[in-house]
């Protein structure tokens, strides 16, 4: 039985939750994945919280179009790029070089980069390019696009003829709307929002996310979910992201493992909350607990959406000298 048990520290990890607006930005991928293969440069938002599910929308995305050994060599039909924390041309070049395999991706300038990224796109045939976290284009304490990167960015759009999917937060949408040419050649935004309980179709949505992942718990004992109480609580807990219901289910899961039992209790779900959701013991009074009261929901509701929520930085008291900005932006 300790066996077993230890084989399943992973089973919520490994679980893939394919809700409506989930599938939806699914969907969307595909058609543009059709756009790419016709030829046609679009440069395509998804955008979302944190731990709403773009990553592993990514991932799905991916897995559908794997690399491929050919006699020519390695193709790449989907490119996926982690963009660097403060993207200038030189980083951003080499960062994806280094995802298409470049021997050496530090070398050479901006220009140089540029040209061997479209060449060694063409040769590994990259129909879809798939940036992540594409707020980094942004600065986020003066809410505007990093112009060097973004210019960039656009140079390969033009450059060779794919797609690309700006993945990341809510202001990348700024890196677009910044730059003409990235405007006209982009898609609607596509948005995968945390669950919101005040809303009727999002609240069924979320009470049926909580059921699959209670059926994907095989061997474990919880209580029921999908009850009025339970789905209250547990979004009160997470204020409706996945990745926190997610954090709170797997924790509870080990500490059953670590405990030798497979039964899971309300009680354990409260400790697996304190123990997993940062800031939840100072910031949110605990809604697993017996005592907490289900009352005066809007303003708990309130209250949850702001977990996971950035802080937002305050603005510097004084501009930055112009030579610290273009030193940022990498010139």
């Amino acid at each position: 039985m300790v066996d077993q048990l230890a084989n399943s520290r992973r089973i919520v990890n490994d679980i893939v939750i394919q809700h409506h607006s989930f599938h939806q930005m699914l969907e969307c991928m595909e058609a543009l994945w059709r756009d790419a293969e016709a030829r046609i440069p679009i440069i395509a938002p998804f955008i979302g919280e944190t731990g709403t599910g773009k990553t592993t929308a990514i991932r799905a995305f991916a897995m559908k179009h794997p690399p491929r050994r050919t006699p020519d060599g390695l193709v790449i039909p989907v490119l996926v790029i982690e963009i660097p924390a403060k993207p200038t041309p030189r980083s951003l070049g080499e960062r994806i070089l280094r995802a298409l395999g470049d021997p050496r991706p530090t070398a050479g300038s901006a220009a140089n980069k540029l040209d061997r990224i479209v060449t060694n796109m063409a040769g590994s045939q990259v129909r879809v390019g798939i940036l992540d976290d594409g707020h980094h284009f942004v600065d986020k304490r003066q809410r505007i696009a990093l112009f060097e990167a973004s210019d960039y960015l656009k140079e390969i759009l033009v450059s060779i003829d794919i797609v690309l999917f700006l993945f990341g937060l809510p202001e990348c949408q700024i890196l677009i709307e910044s730059n003409e040419q990235l405007l006209t050649r982009s898609k609607a935004v596509c948005e995968l929002p945390r669950f919101d309980w005040m809303d009727g179709a999002s609240q069924d949505q979320f009470v049926a996310v909580l059921w699959q992942f209670q059926q994907s718990i095989d061997g474990f004992e919880l209580p029921d979910l999908r009850s009025r109480e339970l789905s209250i609580r547990m979004y009160l807990a997470t204020g409706g992201i996945i990745r926190y219901v997610a954090a709170v289910l797997s924790k509870a899961v080990r500490n059953a493992i670590d405990h030798g039992t497979t039964k899971i209790r309300m009680q354990d779900l409260s400790s697996a909350w304190s123990e997993e959701i940062v800031g939840a013991n100072t910031k949110y009074p605990n809604p697993f607990e017996r005592s907490f009261a289900l009352k005066d929901l809007p303003s708990k509701i309130a209250l949850a959406k702001t977990i996971g929520q950035r802080a937002v930085r305050p603005q510097p008291a004084a501009r930055r000298k112009p030579k610290a900005v273009l030193a940022e932006m990498g010139m």
